[in-house]
């Protein structure tokens, strides 16, 4: 029944052609976003809404819950979660005492985390199909209001059950208050959060930041966004400066991803930016870290080895760890190549570095090699069928366990391999892009 009912979806939106594209469009500018290459070079908004089986979004979602609970049975203490970091890194972002809270607040508060699958062709229809989970955050803040404009320019999905949530009765302002919850735990002051990225203005996820602060209060009274370099300790505690005033900061989250912070701030540091930098990213005290760089590499793609070992989710497919063993085998076995598998690198985001069908030479010791997925051409456009990516981005829910605060989705180009937001804006093909699904 789900599946007429997706399918009588799609009918209604595609039923409107290009002006319902258009409209869709118009929306998200009257909202001061900007969804063509003509606008913003690195973005290209999907121009219909991939519509995702709630059966697929609540098994994506317990998935997560799952993969926790087998990282909890791997990293036990402070020192086994330092050692997952880059030592280039802990050394300046990370501090024993920061480990040790991250890992005591796990029992009372997963964090903020995401699970990318290809929809694919199953025995019993579309099923997922793992190439990512990260024990790091998306922020479904712009997913609310980009769905509200989705709903408002086809208001015809309601009336099949499109929603932006697998439980029906939740809808947009349920989504904002525990969005807001989540955000702000304990808070009564919003500006003491902040949201932490290396010139946050410059960065593409700058519209997720803003609609963040947006629910929490707005420019003036809402969650902060600084680069590390605006952080200064008075009085012996963490502040930022907001129109003319130090405003103390309680509750942090980072964006702060390896790759950037090596190349993009490390160098360009005085030694006493390092030293400040390092003293609040070592703040166990006075610091709630709701997001800090080391959860960034708590949880991620290097762990799918052990899980599909483990049997913890039918939507893995085999995964193997690189080393020199596995090298060994494979040359033993004759197999200069490894046609049907992809390289990933575990560091890499944004399918940076990642390699179909790899030379055996080319394999490198601490990557993972997954089995290439075949992804279902299961999203309809005007200008066809296309390959959708679907990302659960999932929040606190208060209770110790994890929700749903919404889907991002990817709908990449025909032959290209990566979905990333850079390729498929320069390919801008019709159909394509990036944006926010529903549940249906």
């Amino acid at each position: 029944m789900n599946a007429r009912y997706r399918q009588i979806a799609y009918d209604r939106v595609l039923a409107r052609g290009a002006a319902g594209y258009e409209a869709f469009y118009e929306a998200l500018r009257a909202r001061h976003l900007k969804p063509t290459p003509a606008e913003d070079p690195d973005t290209l908004y999907a121009p219909n809404p991939v519509l995702v089986p709630a059966a697929i979004v609540q098994a994506m979602t317990e998935d997560l819950r799952r993969f926790f609970d087998h990282r909890r049975g791997r990293v036990r203490d402070a020192q086994d979660l330092l050692a997952l970091m880059p030592s280039d890194l802990s050394h300046i972002l990370a501090s024993t005492e920061v480990a040790a809270k991250i890992l005591s607040s796990l029992d009372a508060r997963l964090p903020f985390s995401v699970i990318d699958a290809y929809l694919v062709e199953g025995p019993q229809g579309l099923d997922r199909s793992y190439l990512e989970w990260q024990s790091f955050p998306a922020y479904p803040g712009l997913a609310i209001q980009v769905l509200e404009a989705t709903m408002e320019v086809f208001p015809e999905l309601a009336e099949v059950g499109a929603r932006p949530h697998p439980d029906p009765k939740v809808g947009f302002e349920q989504l904002r208050e525990r969005m807001r919850g989540a955000l702000l735990p304990g808070l009564d002051d919003a500006r003491e959060c902040v949201i932490i990225d290396i010139d946050p203005d410059r960065q593409a996820t700058r519209w997720e930041f803003r609609a963040c602060q947006t629910l929490t209060g707005g420019p003036e009274r809402g969650c902060g966004i600084i680069d590390p370099r605006e952080v200064r300790y008075e009085d012996g505690r963490p502040v930022y400066q907001r129109n003319g005033l130090a405003v103390p900061i309680r509750t942090a989250m980072s964006r702060l991803v390896y790759d950037d912070v090596m190349q993009n701030l490390v160098p360009r540091l005085s030694p006493d930016a390092r030293e400040n930098l390092s003293r609040f990213f070592r703040d166990a005290t006075n610091v709630d870290w709701l997001v800090h760089p080391l959860h960034f590499h708590y949880g991620n793609k290097g762990n799918f080895p052990d899980f599909h070992a483990a049997g913890l989710s039918d939507g893995l497919v085999p995964c193997l760890r690189v080393d020199p063993e596995l090298r060994q085998r494979f040359r033993d076995e004759g197999r200069l190549r490894l046609d049907g598998w992809v390289q990933k690198p575990i560091e890499g985001c944004a399918g940076r570095a990642v390699t179909p069908n790899p030379a055996l030479d080319d394999l490198e010791d601490g990557s993972i090699l997954q089995r290439m997925i075949k992804p279902a051409s299961c999203h309809r456009t005007l200008a066809g069928d296309r390959e959708p990516e679907v990302r659960v981005m999932a929040v606190p829910d208060g209770r110790g366990g994890l929700d749903c605060g919404g889907l991002f989705t990817r709908v990449k180009a025909p032959r290209e391999f990566c979905s990333n937001a850079g390729i498929t804006a320069r390919a801008a093909v019709a159909g394509t892009g990036e944006g926010y699904g529903l549940v249906i």
